[in-house]
């Protein structure tokens, strides 16, 4: 029997849970906007206060999985950075667990790879030959036989979550989440290490975490009851990630304790009306607002999909938000929500630094978090040093050349018999660098490489340094051998990618550590914006998972929809609604969606019959 309480409450329900004296489970159901981090944050302060010193004499610790770097670093900033709480992410804390059981894992994945190569096999069978699709699976079928009988010469395994691993003992992140889950299910002595180690972990946007893992911990509570606490934070409606356990709320066992959250201290009222409105199909649960909350402004405007004009679009949209609004900051205090990253490197002019490197797949997790060494190296070292230097800030260049160049390391110099030569070559570097930022004023980024590793300025990445030398693509996995088709793909994005002016490098910056005014719709979730505009472009966003245009009744459903519908399963409709509602519901004060439509005037009558908008608060845009 689940036991409900009232947003008043919910805090202290969690902390009876955290009860040493009879651990109980809990999912905490927190609305946008209702403050869920900060529950999670005061329960980990009253874990602190009222729980350290005993579970830290025994040797235990309290976990926490979030979803983002940017979460974890927010959380480890909230607590002080205790060690007594390990905050990670999902893919960091899933190889924590399993490192080293180098036998299980190498039996997981032999399993994995005869049961893949059996599924494509079986595919190729009964698809049509010559197809690109067929000439994917029988390129899929080689790699992954060939693993497979090199699989018993792998004695380590390997993982990096920026997928920098190489070698055939590399890891992937599904097979991480994959082989974590399968071990937790089966292997008792490797319940117990989690138990022991975390007799209490966290896990937030639980809705969004992989669902085998998911299910992998739910087995595990379920065998050790009182024992292990396992509390999830999150939002069923707010599951925007197809790998999320579908209905996680309703396949809790009885004897959780099911708190709720669903005041929104984030929206305008008027927004909080319209994202009711859009939750209203999918559970009915609705948000209330508290007595302080401003009333808020929401406009939709529609232009027509294949608009070649969507920056002027965008334009008009933001001069008639600051209109609405009153607010002139609306022009430069806003931020834009795309669907995927490369709409905004095509807003923001570094598509073709983005759009090779992305295309290969060892390299985009760690280019759309920011952690690919080889563009650390570009936007760390060498961007910081031109900007210096087309400033004429001998300080900053100095400063910039003695953090990252060898040739100033402290250790070199006092070995060094010419100091003098160092430093001479150091200047010799910047002149020429200089040289040829005043020749071009947007150099490419390869012919920044060849000027900084010809003078010996900087050591280059193995990715760069090879790309220079026109070779492959060098293994850092301990000797074993490179997979030679990632190799020449990683080498082919890298040789396309220095091509590029060096600006794009700056632009890529700017997105990546969240300085710009774009954000993607899945990224920003648990952020919050005073102003927020949000652009709807199926046409632009080339993905399947999402569609606004059948959300909108102007695309009629497909067959795979029907039958998941007959089936009670999701569809693209289920999912797009609910990502629909929490990117609306970033907005502090004000939100514009910018909707593309193959049919304005029919959106429009949508929008009305669902009570989303009033009339005078849509425009159809001339584009």
């Amino acid at each position: 029997m689940s036991i409900i309480t009232t947003a008043r409450d919910a805090d202290v329900e969690i902390e009876e849970c955290l009860n040493s004296e009879k651990l109980t489970s809990f999912f905490l159901f927190a609305g946008a906007g209702s403050g869920k981090t900060r529950s999670l944050v005061r329960a980990l302060q009253w874990l602190r206060l009222n729980a350290r010193d005993r579970m830290w004499t025994q040797g235990r610790k309290v976990a926490v999985i979030t979803y983002t770097n940017a979460a974890t670093d927010e959380i480890k900033r909230r607590i002080e950075f205790d060690p007594f709480i390990d905050v990670t992410t999902i893919h960091a804390f899933a190889w924590s667990l399993v490192s080293g059981y180098d036998a299980d894992i190498k039996l997981w994945v032999k399993q994995n790879l005869i049961e893949d190569i059996a599924d494509l096999v079986a595919a190729e069978r009964t698809g049509r030959a010559g197809s690109k699709a067929s000439a994917e699976r029988q390129v899929s079928i080689r790699k992954k036989t060939d693993r497979l009988q090199g699989i018993e010469k792998i004695k380590t395994f390997v993982y990096s979550p920026t997928g920098e691993t190489r070698g055939r003992g590399a890891l992937n992140h599904a097979e991480v989440i994959g082989l974590t889950a399968s071990l937790l299910r089966t292997k008792a002595a490797l319940q117990k290490v989690l138990i022991n180690r975390y007799p209490v972990l966290f896990v937030d946007e639980s809705q969004d975490t992989n669902r085998h893992l998911m299910d992998a911990l739910l087995h595990v509570q379920a065998t050790n009851r009182n024992s292990f606490c396992l509390g999830l934070f999150g939002d069923t409606m707010q599951r925007i990630f197809p790998d999320g356990k579908v209905n996680l709320a309703g396949s809790l066992p009885d004897g959780w304790r099911r708190p709720e959250k669903l005041v929104n201290y984030r929206c305008p009222k008027r927004v909080l009306k319209l994202i009711n409105q859009i939750r209203k199909q999918e559970d009915g649960v609705e948000q209330t607002a508290p007595a302080t909350a401003i009333e808020g402004t929401a406009r939709l405007f529609v232009a027509k999909a294949g608009s070649a004009e969507k920056a002027s679009v965008e334009a008009t949209v933001v001069r008639r938000m600051a209109a609405a609004t009153g607010d002139a900051t609306w022009t430069d205090n806003h931020k834009t929500l795309i669907l995927e990253h490369h709409m905004a490197a095509s807003r923001m002019g570094f598509s073709q630094l983005f759009e090779p490197l992305y295309s290969a797949d060892r390299l985009k997790t760690g280019l759309l978090e920011g952690q690919l060494p080889a563009l650390r190296f570009l936007t760390d070292a060498v961007l910081p040093l031109l900007n210096a230097i087309g400033k004429k800030d001998s300080f900053k260049v100095a400063a910039v050349v003695r953090q990252y160049s060898g040739l100033l390391d402290s250790a070199r110099l006092r070995a060094s018999e010419s100091q003098l030569e160092l430093l001479a070559k150091a200047k010799r570097g910047t002149v020429a660098l200089d040289i040829l930022l005043a020749a071009h004023s947007d150099p490419s980024i390869a012919e920044v490489l060849r000027i900084v590793d010809e003078q010996g300025l900087f050591e280059l990445p193995v990715a760069l340094k090879s790309v220079l030398d026109d070779a492959l693509v060098q293994s850092s996995g301990e000797g074993e051998e490179e997979d030679p088709v990632a190799a020449k793909t990683e080498l082919a994005a890298w040789s396309a990618a220095v091509k590029v002016p060096f600006s794009q490098v700056a632009s890529y910056q700017l997105y990546i550590t969240d300085r710009a005014a774009f954000g993607t719709h899945q990224g920003v979730k648990g952020l919050e914006f005073p102003h927020v505009m949000v652009i709807i472009d199926d046409e632009e966003s080339r993905g399947f998972s999402f569609s606004y245009e059948k959300l909108f009744a102007l695309k009629p459903s497909t067959a795979a929809d029907s039958k998941n519908l007959a089936s009670g399963n999701e569809t693209s409709v289920d999912r797009t609604r609910r990502l629909l509602y929490v990117i609306c519901s970033r907005s502090e004060q004000s939100l514009a969606i910018v909707a593309y439509a193959s049919d304005p005037g029919k959106l429009q009558r949508y929008v009305l019959e669902q009570g989303w908008f009033e009339t005078d608060e849509i425009e159809l845009l001339a584009s």
